[in-house]
């Protein structure tokens, strides 16, 4: 972000992380929402919308005063969470394949770029080198260890991507 837009919004990347790492909830809630109302089952969306709406209050009331943006953030992941539960439970499902493994590369990357962002006293240009060498290195980490995306999505990714990456990608498999 301070590269993009400048040094007075640095302190908007933890928040932008949060919510980027809960985006996936939202895609799902979005389709479980989309699900209901094709059924005629709308009175668990109007329950998840009013348990995510005093939810995000209650934790925006709470969280923004001691955090700042960050707890405004997670207050807002908190309609993410609870939305998604609320339809996911209505809809009997079981979780999503990968949601599980997606949300770990996630906080893994989270871990490993976090404490360069909050600790690294330096200019943007060096901060945001230490930080894209730390992601390069954890995201093929992770996605080893948690394994998120089968064999059908990794051929997916195979044909979008430059063919030097292509060697990245069946490294990480």
């Amino acid at each position: 972000l301070s590269i993009a837009y400048g040094e007075r919004y640095s302190e908007a990347s933890i928040p932008l992380s949060i919510l980027s790492a809960f985006a996936i909830l939202n895609a799902y809630t979005s389709i479980y929402s989309t699900e209901l109302q094709s059924l005629g089952k709308t009175k668990p969306i109007f329950k998840a919308g009013v348990a995510s709406t005093l939810t995000y209050i209650a934790l925006l009331l709470l969280l923004t005063a001691p955090l700042r943006q960050v707890g405004a953030a997670l207050a807002r992941a908190s309609v993410a969470i609870v939305g998604f539960m609320i339809l996911y439970r209505e809809l009997g499902l079981r979780l999503p394949e990968n949601l599980k493994e997606s949300l770990t590369v996630a906080v893994i990357i989270a871990a490993a770029v976090a404490p360069i962002e909050l600790l690294l006293q330096t200019n943007t240009g060096i901060k945001a080198s230490v930080e894209a060498i730390a992601f390069a290195i954890t995201l093929p980490i992770a996605y080893k260890i948690t394994k998120p995306l089968n064999r059908g999505e990794m051929e997916l990714m195979k044909k979008m991507v430059p063919q030097k990456l292509i060697q990245l990608a069946d490294y990480v498999r």
